[in-house]
């Protein structure tokens, strides 16, 4: 197979060594339990919001599609959710991990 001249320029500019180490990327020791936390909130499958007296009405009837529209997770999710005067509950990856 022939290269066309501009894949072999740019493939010269990198070196050709196999001592090049991989390098190895890490997202902390819970970075799974938070993903498939987030995904189970997103899914319904977990409970991440409820309403309290000082919910509005609409908030009582789209609660359940509230949490999987908003574009945040975490403590910034606990955030938009308080600004929605909806109660977030307490599932944070760190609960779910027991760091």
């Amino acid at each position: 197979m022939s290269w066309p001249a501009e894949a072999r320029q740019t493939g010269a500019l990198f070196p050709r060594s196999s001592s090049v180490a991989p390098i190895a990327v890490t997202f902390g020791p819970d970075y799974d339990a938070r993903r498939g936390l987030q995904w189970r909130e997103l899914l319904r499958l977990e409970e991440r919001a409820v309403v309290s007296e000082r919910s509005p009405d609409w908030a009582r009837r789209n609660l359940g599609r509230i949490v999987s529209c908003l574009p945040a997770s975490e403590a910034d999710l606990d955030d938009l959710l308080d600004q929605l005067r909806v109660t977030p509950v307490s599932a944070h990856p760190e609960q779910v991990t027991g760091n």
